[in-house]
């Protein structure tokens, strides 16, 4: 997952802020997810940080990132909203049905970027949508959403 931006401007949380991941969700509903991109192990309760700073990339020579011209690869990604990491998740689900790939489960996962944690906030495109999201150096794994988002 890349997020882009029109800024390069990189924020301080002035308090928790809530956000949301979609992941693969390990059998038996244990608390462990599993990032669809990375591959990246999650569990309920835990801090993770990236370990270093958020690395801005120029990418405006690209044509086709002109109206974005900054992205960020490296950090947790995650949607501002639960209604958007609904509808990514839903587009998942859709997409890997129709391509006769193995069906997982996906998820909503309740995150929180820590107060005083270092983001940057632009949008993650997939396949003609943009979802507002954010991409942060820490993130607390509160807990899967049930239905009724």
């Amino acid at each position: 997952m890349c997020l882009y931006t029109t800024s390069k401007k990189v924020r301080v949380a002035k308090e928790d802020m809530d956000c949301y991941k979609v992941m693969v969700e390990y059998s038996g509903d244990n608390g462990w997810w599993m990032s669809p991109y990375q591959g990246m192990a999650y569990k309920e309760g835990h801090t993770y940080e990236l370990g270093e700073q958020l690395q801005l990339m120029d990418v405006s020579e690209t044509p086709k990132e002109l109206r974005y011209p900054y992205k960020v690869e490296e950090g947790f990604h995650s949607f501002t909203n639960s209604t958007d990491a609904l509808s990514f998740r839903n587009a998942l689900e859709a997409r890997f049905s129709r391509l006769s790939i193995r069906q997982y489960t996906y998820v909503i996962v309740k995150c929180i970027i820590p107060k005083e944690s270092v983001y940057v906030e632009g949008s993650y495109f997939d396949w003609g949508n943009n979802f507002p999201s954010f991409c942060s150096e820490k993130i607390v794994c509160e807990g899967k959403i049930e239905s009724g988002y």
